[in-house]
């Protein structure tokens, strides 16, 4: 059976790759993982933030999603 379904983990892994984010291992603690959001991952934020009001989204629900990743 395989398990496609994303986890924090892949979906982080994906981000990298696509130099979204940056990520650096504590050196106090290996199993904490700092990330950080790379100037295309801020690029892009602003550029899906700008097209949301196209879509008809609900924005107060999308735009609390979208500004957790000025958190990471």
């Amino acid at each position: 059976l395989i398990d496609e379904s994303p986890n924090v983990s892949r979906s982080l892994r994906k981000m990298e790759s696509l130099h979204l984010i940056t990520k650096q291992r504590s050196e106090d603690d290996q199993r904490i993982v700092f990330v950080q959001v790379t100037k295309e991952g801020r690029q892009l934020r602003q550029h899906v933030k700008a097209q949301l009001p196209d879509t008809g989204l609900n924005l107060s629900e999308t735009e609390t999603a979208i500004d957790k990743l000025e958190l990471i």
